[in-house]
């Protein structure tokens, strides 16, 4: 299998690593052990406003040490029991690394973000709840967004293109768009 490394437009560019290129790229020592340093090995030299990592949702070393390089962390999630429920697990893996012996992050939960939202659902509605409730029980106050399902967000894969270019005047490009703003709003 072959990755792209970098796929751009003015606005974003997009980095995929090859998970055997990761292990020897960004990987760096220091006197605590080896932390990952994501954001430096592409940042270097580069003038980024936002560098965001999108990791897998298992929680293991590579989402430990994304979270050791993160400033903010952003959690996704469907609208099932099992997904909301690992909002859980991430938040008490990050405040681990915050709060734990070796005080590793002082990375704050931003917001939550509930992907391929149906409104018409119960299942929806009560997930939103659930967030909210979350969210206003969490010290750092994350926001609480959405993202609609539809077949033009799932197109914009195949054009490898932001949906905000193709699609601007989507329900999801808009609710991209307000994320963004959330984001900036909150993380100056």
């Amino acid at each position: 299998h072959s990755f792209p490394t970098r796929r751009s437009s003015d606005l974003v560019e997009n980095i995929n690593e090859n998970p055997e290129q990761s292990a020897k790229n960004v990987w760096v020592p220091n006197r605590n052990g080896l932390f990952l340093n994501i954001a430096g090995a592409y940042a270097e030299g580069e003038n980024y406003d936002y560098i965001i990592i999108d990791n897998n949702p298992d929680v293991g070393i590579l989402f430990n040490m994304s979270m050791v390089a993160s400033d903010f962390v952003i959690i996704p999630t469907f609208a099932d029991n099992n997904a909301i429920e690992g909002i859980y697990e991430t938040q008490n893996v990050l405040n681990k690394l915050t709060n734990g012996k070796l005080k590793v992050s002082n990375a704050k939960v931003l917001g939550y973000i509930l992907s391929m939202r149906e409104a018409s659902t119960n299942m929806h509605t009560v997930a939103l709840e659930r967030l909210s409730t979350i969210a206003n029980n969490h010290p750092d106050k994350p926001f609480v967004k959405w993202v609609s399902k539809g077949v033009k967000i799932q197109e914009t894969s195949i054009y490898q293109e932001p949906i905000s270019y193709r699609e601007r005047g989507s329900i999801q490009a808009r609710e991209f768009y307000s994320i963004a703003k959330e984001i900036e709003k909150r993380s100056k």
